[in-house]
């Protein structure tokens, strides 16, 4: 903390803005400051100069709101996030195909190999396809879990890391350590 601050009468006309235009302001759920001049000790000065507001009504629709302070790059500001989601939304993600497998030499006569593959229970071509299409998609997961692991979890693993050093960053400021 630290800087110069407001005047009362700035504060004052935000307040009385926020209220009249009736907004709800979306609380960070990592942290408060999103600002730092970026010193060490006593030197370090953080202030929360960003914020989001969203419209009174918007509380009442089905949509989730999560506001979130980012890892800080090379700016003075760290970044922001606001995530909106779809209460009525699927939680499965799509299966996706993934350009890193491109990478693997043997990746063409896998795919050659699987889509010569029959469907137990043959019928029309559009459902001789779905089954196609749905054999391969199990192979690529298979494939992938044995080929490169679940770099998806270790990315995920990473990022917990690097959230809960910068969540040291945010309560204690920024140290040579950190």
């Amino acid at each position: 903390m630290g800087g110069a601050g407001w005047t009362r009468q700035s504060q004052r006309d935000f307040s009385s803005f926020v209220i009249s235009s009736r907004l709800i302001e979306i609380p960070f759920k990592t942290g408060e400051l999103t600002w730092t001049n970026r010193r060490s000790g006593f030197l370090n000065i953080a202030e929360r100069l960003d914020r989001f507001f969203i419209a009174g009504d918007w509380t009442e629709s089905h949509w989730a709101n999560e506001a979130e302070i980012l890892l800080i790059t090379g700016s003075d500001h760290y970044p922001i996030c606001l995530r909106i989601q779809d209460d009525n939304a699927p939680e499965r993600c799509p299966f996706k195909f993934e350009a890193m497998w491109l990478w693997d030499i043997s990746i063409r006569n896998l795919v050659e190999q699987w889509w010569k593959h029959k469907p137990d229970n043959p019928g029309n071509k559009a459902f001789i396809l779905l089954k196609k299409l749905q054999f391969l998609k199990e192979q690529f997961k298979r494939w992938n879990r044995e080929s490169f692991r679940n770099i998806l979890k270790e990315k995920v693993d990473l990022e917990e890391g690097l959230k809960t050093l910068h969540e040291q960053i945010i309560s204690q400021g920024m140290d040579e350590d950190l």
